[in-house]
């Protein structure tokens, strides 16, 4: 999996304000996608929520004698647990500062371990051998209350949980061993399921 080849297709919703943040960083294998809302302190919330992430990941990534600053889980991977932590540490960040809130998705690839940290109503799939499997879905309300919700569903888009609101997060990880050519797509609200299937078939 090459991060390089995450990012060529951006699709923009309908939205007139764009409250989004990306990160990758190719030297970490890593990225961070937020979406903020709530107009201005939105996107101050997705901006540092990114630069958090991110931050973090760069600082003890590889470093196995570092201590980290919250908890280790045993049913983690190193990956996941520098996830994990990356995200609580923006959270209380975000709460002090920004006055905001966002929804996000990390991903971080320790040689073929992939760790994804989710919170609120970001989507992340899984393009494997023609097969796109949604792995991480909306954290939302409505969702919750009906796993079968079709996406444009306009309550989709209500997260049930994000950064910068909650008082303890703690983000959902998804580890899995990367093969070769697959392919990372996260979503946000104001994506349609249209929108998001014209950008994958551009890609081939």
């Amino acid at each position: 999996m090459r991060l390089v080849s995450l990012f060529p297709w951006i699709v923009q919703g309908k939205s007139p304000m764009s409250e989004d943040a990306i990160l990758v960083s190719k030297k970490r294998s890593a990225f961070v996608i937020a979406d903020g809302f709530g107009g201005g302190p939105g996107k101050k919330s997705a901006d540092l929520a990114v630069k958090s992430v991110m931050e973090f990941i760069e600082k003890e990534a590889g470093d196995f004698e570092a201590t980290l600053p919250f908890e280790v889980r045993p049913y983690y991977s190193m990956a996941g647990n520098i996830l994990l932590n990356a995200v609580a540490l923006a959270n209380e960040k975000i709460k002090t500062v920004s006055g905001g809130g966002c929804s996000l998705v990390a991903g971080y690839l320790d040689r073929d371990k992939m760790a994804i940290a989710q919170v609120g109503a970001l989507a992340c799939w899984l393009q494997r051998d023609d097969q796109r499997n949604l792995i991480a879905s909306p954290q939302t309300l409505e969702r919750e209350r009906n796993p079968f919700l079709q996406e444009d569903h306009p309550l989709q888009a209500i997260p049930l949980m994000t950064l910068g609101t909650q008082a303890h997060l703690e983000p959902r990880i998804i580890e899995f061993n990367v093969l070769p050519f697959d392919r990372l797509w996260v979503q946000t609200p104001g994506v349609t399921p249209e929108m998001r299937d014209l950008a994958l078939r551009g890609c081939y």
